[in-house]
C-alpha cells in the first residue's frame, strides 16, 4: 500500500508511529510528557540590517519526529501529484532524487499537465539555497 493509503488508514497512535517509524512511547512521550515551553528553545541571530530575528528552534526528539512526518507527508504529496499530474517534471523518478540543484522550477507549457507550486518552501529537494538561486541576475524593484 502507498504512503497516502497507509495514513488515510491510521486510527491509532500505534499505527502512526509505526508508520513514522518511531516508538509508540516515544510518540507518547515527545506529544504529551514534555512540557511546551521545554519543547523548544529560543535563541536569537542578527539580521544584516542591523535587527535581531528571534529563533524558535525544536529539541532534538521533536525536531526527529516533525522531520519524519515531513517526509511522510512530502511522499504523500508526491503521490497526489504523480495521479494528478502523472506528465509533470517532478512526477518523474529522477526528480525524486534530484539534488536541489537539478530542479528548479517547474516549467511546462501544457497548463493541463504544469505540476502547481505556490510556495518555494516545503517542498523536496528545495531549500533557501534554491530559492536564492531563482533570483539571481533578477533585478532589484
Amino acid at each position: 500500500m502507498n504512503k497516502l493509503g497507509e495514513l488515510k488508514t491510521i486510527t491509532t497512535k500505534q499505527e502512526l508511529a509505526k508508520l513514522l517509524g518511531v516508538k509508540p512511547s516515544s510518540l507518547t512521550y515527545s506529544l504529551y510528557k514534555v512540557k511546551p515551553a521545554t519543547q523548544y528553545h529560543q535563541f536569537e541571530i542578527l539580521k544584516r540590517n542591523g535587527g535581531k530575528r528571534v529563533i524558535n528552534a525544536p529539541n532534538d526528539k521533536l525536531k526527529n519526529l516533525q522531520s519524519k512526518l515531513s517526509i511522510l507527508l512530502l511522499d504523500c504529496i508526491d503521490e497526489i501529484n504523480a495521479v494528478k499530474f502523472p506528465e509533470s517534471e517532478t512526477s518523474l523518478p529522477k526528480a525524486r532524487q534530484a539534488s536541489n540543484f537539478e530542479i528548479l522550477k517547474v516549467k511546462i507549457s501544457n497548463s493541463r499537465i504544469k505540476q502547481p507550486s505556490l510556495s518555494h518552501g516545503f517542498v523536496r529537494n528545495r531549500s533557501i539555497i534554491t530559492n536564492a538561486m531563482m533570483h539571481l541576475n533578477q533585478k532589484l524593484y
